[in-house]
Parts: structure tokens; sequence; C-alpha cells
């Protein structure tokens, strides 16, 4: 599990305020709390912009913790776990990022601005097929079978080892890593509308 967190401090942008005698708390309260909500917002439709992953929402994976006036601190967290390349049961099978299933080569690409790129280690290269234990079946009723159904688990996977026995599955980044990555790549902006919220609220304040 990947963990991403987006913390606004303004000790000293309240210690500013202070100078002027007025409710320092509550504005910056206001600003960071309006600010998190549009860069959670911006965060999950930048992400689709910058990744190839088909499976997930991440606006949906998102939590919010607003600001209060005793904690001047809001928090974007996202908790989720590695996503499959490609996954498949009896029903069939299906890419979660862009993949090519070549006669030669099997590869993937995560960034839409990348390309695609061969999944190999040491000239060991990936496969699709049943990574499930042989004769494997289930032990009750699930969505996909009966108990005492035979177990079908389609994948991308690559063999490790000098005798190349053990079974690696293929996983691209969580959503929340795609989040983090993205947040990374819009932090300038994000402090720049956190500036801009102050001085709104700032002057909303002197104004009134």
């Amino acid at each position: 599990m990947i963990d991403v967190e987006i913390r606004f401090d303004a000790a000293e942008i309240e210690r500013k305020l202070d100078e002027i005698h007025a409710n320092g708390a509550m504005v910056i309260k206001k600003a960071v709390n309006e600010t998190a909500r549009r860069a959670k917002k911006e965060l999950a439709i930048n992400a689709k912009k910058r990744y190839t992953v088909k499976k997930g929402n991440f606006s949906g994976e998102m939590q919010l913790k607003s600001a209060t006036v005793s904690n001047l601190t809001a928090e974007i967290t996202a908790s989720t776990p590695p996503i499959p390349l490609l996954e498949g049961d009896e029903s069939g099978t299906k890419a979660n990022f862009k993949v090519s299933r070549g006669k030669r080569a099997i590869k993937a690409q995560i960034l839409k601005e990348g390309s695609l790129k061969e999944i190999k280690i040491s000239n060991i290269k990936a496969f699709v097929n049943n990574i499930a234990k042989k004769g494997q079946v289930r032990s009750k009723d699930t969505a996909k079978g009966k108990a005492g159904s035979k177990v079908i688990h389609i994948a991308m996977a690559q063999r490790e080892g000098k005798d190349r026995l053990h079974i690696n599955e293929k996983y691209g980044p969580s959503l929340a890593a795609m989040l983090s990555g993205t947040y990374k790549a819009q932090e300038t902006t994000i402090r720049d509308d956190l500036k801009n919220a102050l001085d709104k609220h700032i002057a909303s304040l002197l104004e009134g």
C-alpha cells in the first residue's frame, strides 16, 4: 500500500495576519480547505490524463480531511494495492494498462507520454497464461464460480530464478502511487492556488 499525503502548513501566513489583528486562523482554514477540494478534483482529472490505466476510480479512492481552526492542515490520502497489468478468468482477459501482446514480445506502457516497453528481465520474457496452481479449486462459492470448480487466474507473469520455477505476476502502480506522481507534477500549481485563495479571503476580510 502507498499513502499519498498533501499538507498545507500555514503557520507563517497566520503570523502575518496576526500582525494586522485579523482572524488569521479562520481565513487560513477557509483558504486551505478551498484549495484542498480543488486539488482533489484536479488530481483525479490529471491522473487520468497522465496514465494509461483503465481500472479504478481516482476520485473515489481519495479521502479528504479538512482543516480546522485548531489544526490548519488539510490532508488528501489514498491507500490502494498495485494493479495487475493484465488479468482474466473464465469470462475472458482484459488489460488494465496499455498492453501489446505480440508473438515475439509482450509490452506495457504506464505513462501516456511514454512508450510501449517489453517486459523482460535478464532475457526472461513475460508471458500471459493461467498461473493458478495446478488442480486448484474453489473452497467456497464466489462470484467467479461455485465451490469445487477449477480456479482460472489469467495474468501477465514472468519466471524467476535459475531454475525458472517461480512465477511472478507483473503489476503496474497503484492508484495511490499514480496520484502521488501526479501531485509531484502539479505541486507548484497547487501552492499557487493556495496563495490565491489566501489573498482572496484576506481581501474579503479586510473589506468586511
